[in-house]
């Protein structure tokens, strides 16, 4: 930053460029040599720039801008339990056409000022653009077993594709060594927010408490542009693609949606002695749109809707010492469906309210710190977002419960003893009792909730998880060892152990994983670092979802520099 006849000016720019092959490898079928190039490249500058003109009244003006591009060869398809096992960083031929490529555009103006003491007010102006094509196998037609497809075969879904119960001529279309047609999806949007907020703070005193005003208002627009289509490639029972064929543009998905939203917050923080009450409400009104075939043939549908939803709560903190303090908070809060599920599907917000009750101490003289949290939250009309299944529905599933603690202990013998070398170590306990309240209402075929009872988990939450890091900090030389352990965990609320018939249905694995960093200072302005990722190279199942079992990363070498100007 500068400062001048004109005021204060200030800029940061930064640059992110990241790049690699990606971990797995495509297996070769005939006419294709295999690949073990399945990672990405992200590009993603951003520049910000500040002005403080020299007035009377203090103000500040912001512009911020940022890009992003990407382009990944990812897939949602996984493998069958066997083939995981012996080969966990395998992708079968099938997923050979799987691409995402993004575009992401996002700016914003911000102007703050205080115009009497104790009040600042910031207004931001904000604009976001996203398109994105994802080109990701969606089905497959097995032309060994007759049925009602394009082609004389059987239609199949991936996650029963890739079950124990499988035909192995099923198994031979993904891996290329069967005749059948694989369905090929372009999930092709747009997405455009645009909006203006602004924030009113104002600290005032009355009587014996303090206080930190807090108002807002703020318009809100948003709209996502579907014109989806497949491509369908035809293999013989060598694995070779005989046959293209692009379906008809919007076939796939072929809609608009759009939401505007008006949004109110008030917040007071008052403080009173050693307490510390923060009350606060949130009021939106939303106006929803849905348009179904905007441009391909089909029958037109279209809708209107609105929501009007509040959230709020209070939190209370009392500060036992100067190094310890107690806090308890309650709070409800939502989410709303997208227009198209409110809309045409009848989906209600998602309500829940939330308690944590719990004590912080932190000693900076002798580097100790210390927390427990309990909480507690309670779901009604949990929204479950079909892309978690390929092809699934939006829906509200029922009712849900979730509590628990939250443990963690800090503590640096060396920075404690004044030592040269400071030896930062941490541990973390997280434990949790999640689970449905009552069956639940899903009927979606392939929903993670499908099937659920009352009492059972909820998919991919462990009841526990350990964290520990220790660490060496000496001069410009710092290194970290951290360690995560997860137990198992359901992959659907029906809370079976294993399936014949889909693969999506079991349970992923326990895990430990050890991770190490390296870290140098070489200049104020320049730092090296390195390191290594799941150190012991540990192959577990970490998901069954989107499509099948997947292994976490294996071991990962990385190593960079952070430049500061």
């Amino acid at each position: 930053a500068v400062t001048g006849a004109a005021g204060r000016v200030g800029y940061l720019v930064e640059g992110f460029l990241q790049r690699n092959d990606g971990f797995r490898t495509i297996d070769a079928a005939t006419g294709f040599p295999g690949s073990d190039k399945t990672g990405f490249n992200r590009v993603e500058p951003m520049v910000k720039l500040f002005w403080e003109p020299k007035t009377a009244v203090y103000n500040r003006l912001e512009f911020k801008y940022g890009f992003t591009e990407l382009d990944a060869d990812e897939t949602y398809l996984g493998l069958r339990d066997t083939d995981v096992r012996a080969d966990p960083f395998r992708r079968y031929a099938a997923t050979r056409f799987d691409n995402i490529k993004t575009r992401h555009h996002r700016a914003s103006l911000r102007h703050i000022v205080e115009p009497l003491p104790d009040l600042q007010i910031a207004t931001t102006g904000y604009f976001q653009y996203f398109h994105r094509n994802w080109a990701k196998l969606n089905n497959i037609e097995d032309l060994s077993i007759a049925g009602t497809g394009p082609n004389g075969g059987t239609i199949i879904g991936l996650g029963a594709a890739l079950s124990s119960g499988a035909a192995a001529s099923t198994v031979g279309v993904l891996q290329g060594t069967a005749a059948g047609t694989l369905n090929v999806r372009n999930n092709n949007r747009t997405y455009n927010t645009y909006g203006i907020q602004s924030v009113a703070t104002q600290g005032f005193s009355l009587g014996d408490t303090a206080h930190k005003l807090e108002a807002g208002i703020r318009y809100h627009f948003d709209e996502v542009d579907r014109l989806q289509w497949d491509d369908f490639y035809t293999q013989n029972a060598a694995g070779a693609v005989v046959g293209t064929t692009q379906g008809a543009l919007g076939a796939a998905g072929d809609r608009g949606e759009e939401s505007q939203a008006l949004a109110l917050h008030l917040q007071d923080e008052i403080k009173w002695r050693k307490f510390t009450l923060t009350p606060g409400l949130r009021l939106e009104f939303v106006e929803q749109e849905f348009v179904n075939n905007m441009r391909s043939a089909g029958a037109d549908s279209s809708g209107s809707g609105n929501l009007n939803v509040f959230g709020g709560g209070a939190s209370l903190a009392y500060e036992i010492t100067t190094d310890w303090n107690a806090f308890f908070g309650v709070h409800r809060g939502f989410a709303l469906p997208g227009p198209r599920d409110s809309i045409t599907g009848g989906l209600s917000e998602e309500t829940s309210v939330g308690y944590e009750l719990g004590t912080r101490y932190t000693d900076a003289e002798n580097a100790l710190s210390a927390e427990m949290v309990l909480f507690r939250t309670d779901y009604d009309d949990l929204i479950v977002n079909g892309n978690i299944i390929n092809g699934g529905v939006t829906e509200n599933v029922g009712e849900v419960s979730s509590m628990g603690v939250e443990l963690a202990v800090a503590y640096d013998h060396g920075r404690a003893k004044d030592w040269a070398v400071k030896t930062p170590a941490r541990l973390a306990v997280t434990l949790t009792d999640a689970h449905l309240v009552g069956n639940a209402s899903s009927s979606s075929t392939g929903s993670l909730f499908s099937g659920g009872r009352d009492g059972s988990k909820l998919p991919y939450i462990p009841e526990y998880q350990l964290n520990a890091e220790v660490g060496l900090e000496f001069d410009k030389v710092s290194t970290f060892m951290s360690m995560t352990y997860s137990p198992s965990t359901y992959t659907t609320a029906a809370n079976v152990a294993s399936s014949t018939t889909d693969a999506r249905i079991g349970k992923t694995d326990a895990y430990f994983i050890l991770d190490w960093v390296l870290r140098y200072q070489l200049k104020p302005e320049i730092t090296l670092f390195g390191g290594v990722k799941n150190l012991l190279n540990r192959e577990y199942i970490a998901t069954r979802h989107p499509e099948g079992p997947r292994t976490g990363m294996p071991r990962f070498f990385n190593a960079g520099v952070e430049m500061s100007f």
